[in-house]
């Protein structure tokens, strides 16, 4: 009798194992139907740990996947940020955010901790743009200093890089920076202009909105004050479904669920789903922000006949910009330097193994369009500016040879490395063409 009831137990071990088997390979197979790649352990955790990490989920609350988040940002950027004359916004220096590793300078720019006094005869580097640009301004920083520290036109000075850049800038607000900051007195040897996905990406959602192109982002939102009981409703939700999101990633990043592909094949399901009403919302949202939008909010009437206008329209305005903004440092004794930023949408510039694809690659990704629009038109104002005498730079193929992940987002963000490249590049291009 024990002998026929262990054979039971036994054979129901072994059925067990057999009809799990069959779940992880049906599993497996519907996996690459629905995703769209093959299953992966590392892929699937590394995209859950980027939901987790705290400094991107910084970087995305500035730079984020869909004009629904984009639009979830106004009520806490109207409490992050504050409304500046001249460059748009600033963030807040009296902010809550003054007690975390993030903290503001006296003029509204991000720095790692408290930001220290300027020293008196430091070589300083202003680097300006969006997220990707103070980002590359905390994680380059280093290297930067590095190999150009003995370079002969730092004099042996110290050297200082300094955050101008903020989440959402672009231009004219580079130039506008530099500007302001030149007017009450700063002091700046080398500006380093890192930009390009966000005039092209928010370029283009302002004119969606009815917004003038070269207008700062979200500028109905932060003049206009006009979100109805609906909107607000459809933020709420959209906000929950992306606390929902990371609280996903949480609970399968534990090792049963982790450690299975059926676990993971339910997360990403279920993350999809999230992400897809996050875009709903947006949707319902976009489309009630277009109306009853007056001057004050929109800014010059502005119609293009077709995308193609709308990013050649928004491409002279960046050279122009740019070109400005060179004349500007020109005349006040300061280098300046501008770089196109990489992109993992622009096509055939960065090998990637499944793990940084499931990162970095969204085939909805609402910004996608907009780079592989908005970046040819960009890269055809490029030569303009160099025959000018801007010393610009074209970095999309940055990393077309570079096996390894740099991309850490499905936006525009790049990793440790990836700035350090950015920042070898710098580098090289400062002692190539040094004065």
């Amino acid at each position: 009798m024990a002998s026929a009831r262990k054979q039971r137990w036994l054979f129901g071990a072994l059925l067990g194992v057999f009809v799990w088997g069959c779940i992880e390979v049906t599993s497996f197979a519907v996996y690459r139907l629905t995703m769209g790649s093959w299953f992966s352990f590392s892929a699937n955790q590394s995209a859950r740990v980027s939901l987790l990490d705290a400094e991107q989920a910084a970087a995305r609350a500035e730079a984020t996947q869909s004009q629904a988040r984009a639009k979830i940002q106004v009520p806490g950027t109207m409490q992050r940020d504050r409304h500046h004359p001249f460059i748009g916004f600033v963030h807040n220096y009296e902010g809550p955010e003054q007690k975390t590793y993030l903290h503001s300078t006296r003029w509204g720019f991000y720095e790692l901790g408290a930001a220290p006094p300027p020293a008196e005869n430091a070589y300083r580097v202003g680097v300006v743009g969006g997220s990707a640009a103070y980002l590359f301004s905390f994680k380059g920083r280093e290297r930067l200093i590095e190999g150009i520290r003995d370079a002969s036109f730092v004099g042996g000075r110290p050297v200082e890089v300094v955050s101008l850049a903020l989440g959402g800038f672009k231009q004219p607000q580079q130039l506008m920076t530099v500007a302001w900051l030149l007017s009450v007195g700063e002091r700046f040897d080398l500006i380093v202009n890192l930009d390009g996905f966000n005039e092209v990406a928010f370029g283009k959602e302002n004119a969606q909105r009815g917004v003038f192109p070269a207008y700062p982002r979200n500028w109905s939102f932060r003049v206009g004050g006009r979100d109805t009981l609906e909107d607000l409703e459809a933020l709420g939700r959209a906000a929950a479904w992306s606390e929902l999101r990371r609280q996903l990633a949480s609970v399968f990043e534990t090792p049963i669920a982790a450690w299975t592909v059926t676990g993971n094949l339910i997360w990403r399901l279920l993350d999809r789903g999230a992400a897809a009403r996050i875009q709903t919302a947006e949707v319902g949202v976009a489309a009630s922000i277009a109306k009853d939008l007056g001057y004050a909010e929109t800014g010059p009437p502005f119609v293009a006949a077709d995308d193609e206008a709308l990013y050649a329209t928004i491409a002279g305005h960046w050279r122009h910009s740019s070109h400005a903004l060179a004349s500007l440092c020109e005349a006040s004794g300061i280098r300046y330097v501008h770089l196109l930023q990489p992109n993992q949408y622009v096509a055939g510039t960065k090998p990637m193994g499944p793990a940084e694809r499931a990162i970095a690659i969204d085939p909805n990704h609402i910004r996608r369009e907009s780079v592989e629009k908005g970046y040819p038109a960009l890269l055809r104002e490029i030569p303009a500016l160099q025959e000018a005498g801007v010393e610009a730079h074209d970095l999309t193929r940055l990393y077309a040879e570079v096996e390894v992940a740099v991309y850490e987002d499905s936006c525009c963000h790049v990793n440790q490395l990836g700035n350090e490249l950015i920042a070898d590049y710098l580098v090289a291009a400062l002692l190539e063409d040094a004065p």
